[in-house]
């Protein structure tokens, strides 16, 4: 394999890896939203809530917007790890490719 394809190799993935974590990115800021609504409308249906200190999770609470929204949330930064892994060895890889090359100009 030559150089020039290494070069081709490392960059492909630094840019797979960054539109993965842009897009892992995306996926967390709707989650949120979808926990945030969730979270909104269960207060709403109970009236505003109260001035106790405790906090009960009604069937509401429940609903399938908080928790699909906590899953994609959970699953979302799972992604954005992985990508970031991804961007760090093709860091990596490049930064072999220099030195091999800084080797062959001295």
């Amino acid at each position: 394999m030559s150089m020039q394809s290494n070069v081709g190799i490392a960059g492909s993935a630094a840019v797979s890896g960054q539109r993965g974590m842009e897009r892992a990115a995306a996926v967390i800021e709707n989650a949120a939203g979808e926990v945030l609504q969730g979270t909104l409308d269960a207060i709403s249906r109970d009236g505003g809530g109260s001035s106790r200190d405790t906090v009960t999770l009604s069937d509401e609470a429940r609903s399938a917007s908080i928790e699909g929204g906590l899953l994609d949330g959970s699953s979302a930064r799972i992604s954005y790890a992985a990508n970031i892994r991804v961007v760090k060895a093709s860091d990596d890889r490049f930064h072999e490719m220099i030195n091999i090359g800084l080797e062959y100009v001295r």
